[in-house]
């Protein structure tokens, strides 16, 4: 896949990488991130949930874009529902 050479990737303890804001779908811990333009994150808590929460993005640097990721994260591995 070709990107622009100002693209930022960042990844963190493993986790799947974003790349400038532009991603797939991510299946992490039972649940899904989509990146909802032009600065969030939908997070489904488990894969059969129909309502979304949402993680305010924030692609300024690198620092703030790991943390808004890393939020996203945060949301799915606190519900206290079991991963099926």
């Amino acid at each position: 896949m070709k990107r622009p050479a100002a693209a930022m990737d960042f990844c963190v303890d493993g986790l799947p990488t974003v790349v400038d804001g532009k991603m797939a779908p991510v299946h992490y811990g039972g649940g899904k991130i989509y990146f909802r333009k032009p600065s969030s994150f939908r997070v489904y808590k488990r894969s059969t949930d129909k309502v979304e929460s949402t993680a305010v993005a924030d692609f300024s640097s690198k620092a703030t874009a790991t943390k808004s990721w890393m939020h996203a994260f945060k949301l799915i591995n606190d519900d206290p529902r079991p991963v099926d």
